[in-house]
């Protein structure tokens, strides 16, 4: 386990922030998370997964051709794979809570292959945040498919256990707070957070809607009445005019590499 590169790059950015990370120990009777980091002000139960953590990819590349391209296609929204991921992350977690009760649960995913095609960062994000796609109007008659956030259930309502998620991508590391966690205030105060924070790398779909790229609903509302979702989402986003919501789906490719080469 202390050899995998996903679990080693979590582990460096955690060290660069300055927690002391060690390797939490298997257990056989249950699956444990993957990392224990402290500092003097926090701690952290980390539990690391990437997209071959996928059932369904991983048993396509299992059967295919070395060097053969697999073709792949997932929903870029809410119901996709993803979801047993994070619900597996958010029970390994619980099962390490006894290392450090008040850690802070936080789920390390490396959204990208190395090689191939993903859209699991925009998965990951729909799954966490409710989001769903829809065709809009908007206040200067330009035509859009916006990310409308808090529109459907989310993962991170599901599961309290993650208080954030860690994207670690090609192009660095964004960190998505839970803003579903009851402790969502006490997060902010911890090493990670200001970290990411000092280094403009939090990611919410407030920021996202305050630069006009995406749609929040903010308050009560029937989730399964999509006519009610669409009158609030108009109401609150004066000038918007939701046409219809839309299912996004990603295809792509993904090539199956011999790792004992």
């Amino acid at each position: 386990m202390q050899d995998d590169p996903y679990r080693l790059r979590a582990k460096g950015c955690l060290e660069e922030s300055g927690y002391n990370v060690c390797f939490i120990e298997e257990d056989q009777t249950c699956k444990r998370a993957d990392l224990l980091a402290r500092c003097e002000s926090d701690a952290l139960v980390v539990e690391v997964k990437c997209k071959y953590d996928d059932l369904e990819l991983s048993e396509r590349l299992r059967t295919s051709g070395v060097r053969k391209i697999v073709s792949y296609h997932a929903e870029v929204q809410r119901k996709n794979s993803l979801a047993a991921i994070i619900e597996e992350a958010s029970r390994q977690i619980e099962a390490s809570r006894f290392l450090s009760e008040r850690a802070f649960g936080v789920l390390w995913f490396h959204p990208d292959p190395k090689l191939g095609f993903s859209d699991s960062d925009k998965q990951i994000r729909m799954n966490l945040y409710g989001g769903r796609y829809a065709f809009v109007n908007a206040p200067d008659d330009s035509q859009w498919c916006m990310e409308c956030y808090y529109t459907t259930y989310s993962d991170f309502f599901r599961y309290a256990s993650i208080d954030a998620v860690a994207l670690h991508g090609e192009q660095g590391v964004q960190l998505l707070p839970n803003t579903f966690s009851k402790r969502a205030s006490d997060f902010k105060e911890t090493r990670v957070y200001r970290d990411f924070h000092r280094h403009s790398a939090v990611w919410t779909p407030e920021l996202l809607a305050a630069s006009g790229d995406a749609l929040c609903l903010h308050g009560r509302v029937d989730l399964k009445n999509l006519e009610a979702v669409r009158g609030a989402l108009e109401e609150q986003n004066p000038g918007y005019k939701i046409v219809t919501f839309v299912d996004m789906h990603s295809y792509g490719g993904v090539m199956n590499v011999d790792q004992q080469r």
